[in-house]
């Protein structure tokens, strides 16, 4: 009978998940649903910037067997302040089209 790999902090590295419970802080834990291997797997997790219910997010780190740390694949996450927040055209942000003069008049 063939059976399942055992998850490692290795293969648990890149994983997609998604925030189940908020990250609402760098210092607090939320809660992330990953799937690996046709699995669904629940860890404790940490950001470093906050992170809604809802927010589709990736493992960089495995500090410990049953949590990770977790960035969001988002561009701009909803709910979220700080760099980032606002996304492209946001006020105080710059677009220059390809071949455009970046130069103000």
């Amino acid at each position: 009978m063939r059976t399942d790999a055992t998850v490692t902090s290795t293969s648990l590295l890149g994983a997609h998940g998604t925030v189940i419970t908020a990250i609402t802080s760098a210092a607090a834990f939320g809660e992330v649903r990953l799937t690996l291997g046709g699995h669904t797997l629940k860890y404790n997790a940490r950001s470093q910037t906050p992170l809604p219910v809802g927010t589709t997010v990736y493992v960089v780190d495995v500090p410990s067997s049953t949590s990770v740390e977790v960035v969001s694949t988002a561009y701009d996450v909803p709910g979220a302040a700080g760099p980032g927040a606002g996304g492209p055209g946001a006020a105080g942000s710059h677009t220059t089209e390809p071949g455009a003069s970046a130069e103000l008049t």
